[in-house]
């Protein structure tokens, strides 16, 4: 990082959150560190995003503008500061000179960035030969299965059969290489895209930061610039961080976030990083009307953690529609105990 212009700061170090746990590398503060200093910078460099579409890539097109993502496969690319694209769409039907906003490596149309997931599984297979030798080896240090995507036949469907069709998230297990880019029914190649799902803020890979874990409330401590692709991350503390304190970020409450913390909440971060947060969680019902609430726990006079939980709905009121859903949801879960 620091050969390519980034930096870390000499306050910090790099280590195992459990000793025993190889997975569990983490950043913590050495010493303490004031509001608004700068943590890190990466530099766009060091970070793996996907490359341009080229002649050949399979690709989603907004047909006609008019919203519909259809399959395509790229016929001719002209990357100039115009960048447009010549599409052969599966029907035979050739489009010239669509321009780069309605061309799509997967994201908008399928949910994962089709050629970043196939950037990132052909540098994981070079290992240390890749130009991203020491992340791409951390990376495939990385215990796999953490999504509910990866679970087996029978553990997606027993976490569907605990959801039912009233509460988030929605499509719990549905993260797939093969089914949303066409890719090779590999191991290896789905675990890559999975950590692309897990790892990447706007489909950009970015070494250390994504070692930083979620954790909203008191805990969090850092604040990002927005991640895009060509753009160094500068990271800086929020707040005063003491020594020994780990750093965290947040997945929902963040620069890129915008609405989405209205919107996404602790069953989606189960869904799209595989695992319950901590308090304070926020869950989100969203049906006809939308009905969320955030739980935290309560705090003692002496500044300690309380056992006892807190409740603050998101709306004034809930809707009455929204608190039957709720009751609904209760007794499937009572009747699945």
């Amino acid at each position: 990082v620091r050969s390519k212009g980034g930096s870390f700061n000499d306050k910090l170090e790099i280590r195992r959150s459990d000793p025993n746990d190889p997975d569990s590398l983490r950043v913590f503060a050495k010493e303490k560190l004031l509001a608004q200093e700068k943590l890190f910078e990466i530099p766009a460099s060091c970070a793996i995003t996907g490359d341009p579409p080229k002649k050949g890539d399979k690709v989603y097109v907004n047909y006609k503008r008019k919203g519909d993502w259809l399959d395509a496969t790229i016929a001719a690319a002209y990357l100039d500061s115009t960048s447009t694209f010549d599409v052969l769409y599966e029907n035979g039907e050739l489009e010239l000179g669509v321009t780069r906003a309605y061309v799509d490596d997967g994201e908008e149309a399928s949910g994962m960035s089709c050629i970043t997931a196939s950037k990132l599984i052909k540098e994981m297979r070079l290992g240390e030969k890749s130009e991203f030798g020491p992340y791409v080896n951390y990376l495939r240090s990385q215990r796999t299965g953490k999504l509910p995507s990866a679970w087996s036949k029978a553990g997606k469907e027993l976490i569907e059969k605990v959801i039912g069709t009233a509460a988030p998230p929605e499509d719990v297990a549905d993260w797939s290489w093969v089914n949303m880019c066409n890719g090779n029914p590999d191991p290896f190649e789905e675990n890559a895209a999975l950590l692309l799902v897990q790892r990447s803020q706007n489909d950009v890979m970015v070494p250390i930061f994504d070692m930083l874990q979620h954790h909203n409330g008191k805990s969090l401590n850092t604040k990002t610039n927005t991640i895009e692709k060509e753009e160094d991350v500068v990271v800086e503390a929020s707040r005063t961080i003491e020594a020994g304190e780990q750093l965290y970020t947040s997945y929902n409450f963040c620069a890129d976030c915008g609405q989405m913390a209205m919107e996404y909440g602790t069953p989606e971060l189960f869904r799209d990083f595989g695992f319950i947060e901590e308090y304070p969680q926020r869950w989100i019902f969203e049906q006809e009307h939308t009905t969320a609430f955030e739980i935290s726990q309560k705090m003692n006079s002496d500044g300690t953690v309380s056992d006892e939980l807190d409740i603050v709905w998101l709306q004034v009121f809930p809707p009455r529609e929204g608190v039957i859903i709720l009751e609904r949801f209760l007794g499937h879960l009572n009747f699945l105990a």
